[in-house]
């Protein structure tokens, strides 16, 4: 099989559970969460300009906000990432009862909300949205632009459910 392309490293960062590839357009930026070490790491490509950012917790996802900046979903809930200080502002953990539980991926989906899925409580595992909470699905989110339907994956299940979410929080499975 012939391809056109070329496959070749660009960055040796050395991840121990590096996800969450997202592109900031404007910034023309790539971002990206190592997990298990709590930060996430910003790369222009153009220059190969890299820099990391410690945010002293695990970190499942990010997302870009509207307004600007970022927003987190950790194992101590979701914060806001403040750039002056480079430190996370938290705002809520609806997770905060599962001692065992931690934000593992998130999206935001086609209505602008930041949807984030728990895994490490294997029997109560969530998908939640700030302010909403979807018991029983996680941790994987696939939003689709074609459809207002979504995929969440359940691991240990080894499955993979639709369901919809309309622009009023009806949840139609």
């Amino acid at each position: 099989m012939q391809t056109d392309y070329q496959i070749e490293e660009v960055l040796a960062v050395q991840n121990t559970l590096g996800e969450g590839p997202l592109w900031h357009p404007e910034e023309e930026a790539l971002y990206w969460v190592d997990i298990d070490e709590g930060r996430f790491h910003r790369l222009n490509p153009a220059t190969g300009h890299h820099e990391v950012f410690e945010v002293g917790v695990p970190l499942g996802a990010l997302a870009f906000r509207q307004q600007g900046g970022l927003l987190l979903a950790t194992k101590n809930g979701f914060a806001f990432w403040d750039e002056a200080t480079q430190t996370p502002n938290f705002f809520t953990d609806p997770e905060a009862h599962k001692t065992d539980a931690r934000f593992n991926d998130g999206a935001v989906d086609r209505q602008g909300r930041f949807w984030a899925g728990t895994m490490g409580d294997e029997s109560n595992n969530a998908l939640e949205n700030i302010g909403r909470a979807l018991s029983a699905f996680s941790p994987c989110i696939i939003w689709s632009n074609a459809k207002p339907r979504s995929r969440f994956c359940r691991w240990q299940k080894q499955r993979i459910w639709a369901l919809s979410v309309t622009a009023r929080w009806e949840v139609v499975y």
